[in-house]
């Protein structure tokens, strides 16, 4: 075990693990300086956490809550049910609430969709490293993180992370 634990804390993985944190940090800071001028700008009065909780992440939070149902719709008499969503990314978020219980669900998806981007944004620097050695992996994690559909599926509180 010991082997391995010295393998994954070696400088380069150690310094490659920051630098991917930064990206993270900055990218999340941009987002939210973002959100904070579109609010401004056109008067949205949307909260803080609403703007990380996008997408289906009020689905993924009343099943983390209630579980399933038949009649699961967030909307009365839409005809849509929650039994279409994956269960992995709820399950987690209970268990993930149930370790650190002064966190609601919301606090939870947010920091489990968090932690799933940073592993991503891990993994990606080192398979592009595989195929391509140098800062490219980096310039895959910026592009990844800030490119086009990217803050939607991934940054803000859905499955996608899970997948």
């Amino acid at each position: 075990m010991s082997g391995v634990w010295n393998r994954l804390t070696t400088k380069e993985n150690r310094k490659l693990a920051w630098d991917v944190f930064i990206i993270l940090f900055i990218s999340k800071l941009f987002y939210i300086f973002i959100g904070c001028v579109t609010n401004s700008a056109f008067g949205n009065n949307v909260t803080f956490a609403k703007m990380f909780l996008g997408g289906d992440a009020d689905w993924y939070i009343k099943i983390a809550e209630k579980g399933y149902s038949l009649v699961g719709s967030i909307k009365t008499g839409d005809g849509q049910a929650n039994w279409a969503f994956f269960p992995l990314f709820p399950v987690l978020i209970r268990w993930f609430k149930y370790i650190f219980f002064f966190l609601d669900y919301k606090q939870a998806g947010i920091i489990l969709s968090s932690i799933f981007t940073y592993i991503t944004g891990l993994y990606l620097v080192k398979t592009v490293r595989l195929y391509k050695p140098g800062r490219l992996g980096y310039i895959a994690v910026v592009l990844f993180y800030t490119w086009d559909h990217t803050p939607f599926i991934f940054i803000v509180f859905i499955l996608k992370p899970c997948l």
